[in-house]
């Protein structure tokens, strides 16, 4: 394989690498986005709390409406403690949500260090043998070459035997 050909190989390896790192990017980002959800529903639930909070307030002031207030707080208590397991599962599910991501990015390192160890050795392995096979080349030249040079010495011998006779057949022909 020619050194254009490992550099083809390896880029077509870069290329993985920055696909299967595009993924990964694709899927921070959507967890980034899901966090983001998130934190809006946990404004909205600080909202919530502080809406409390005034309402509480305004219910001490009224305390001819207790009983009706009373009941609207305890309602909206219940609302509150649902948006805040609410928020508690979410929190929970990102949490597991990111390990799980954590784990598959290790799993593609680990993939990506045995596919890199895996291309490092069949290129080790055909460069040894890509060396065995010009070794080989070598060696079928210089028989060809020492083929050739036994030719050229048979076709001389061949030459002399067919000048003797010649000269043999000349000098019967002339004795007669």
């Amino acid at each position: 394989m020619s050194i254009e050909d490992r550099v083809i190989n390896l880029e077509e390896f870069a290329a993985d690498v920055r696909k299967y790192t595009q993924i990964l990017t694709d899927i921070i980002r959507r967890h980034d986005e899901r966090l983001d959800e998130h934190v809006e529903t946990s404004d909205e639930a600080k909202r919530s709390i502080a809406a409390l909070a005034d309402a509480q307030i305004h219910t001490e002031e009224a305390q001819a409406h207790a009983d009706t207030s009373i009941a609207a707080l305890a309602d909206a208590q219940i609302h509150t403690e649902e948006a805040q397991a609410h928020a508690d599962a979410r929190i929970a599910a990102l949490a597991d949500g990111q390990a799980r991501t954590d784990r598959r990015v290790e799993e593609f390192a680990a993939d990506v260090r045995k596919y890199t160890q895996i291309l490092t050795d069949i290129i080790r392995r055909h460069d040894e043998r890509l060396d065995e096979h010009v070794e080989t080349s070598e060696e079928a030249k210089r028989s060809i070459a020492a083929l050739a040079d036994a030719q050229a010495r048979t076709d001389q011998r061949v030459k002399e035997l067919i000048d003797i006779v010649k000269e043999d057949r000349n000098e019967r022909r002339a004795e007669k």
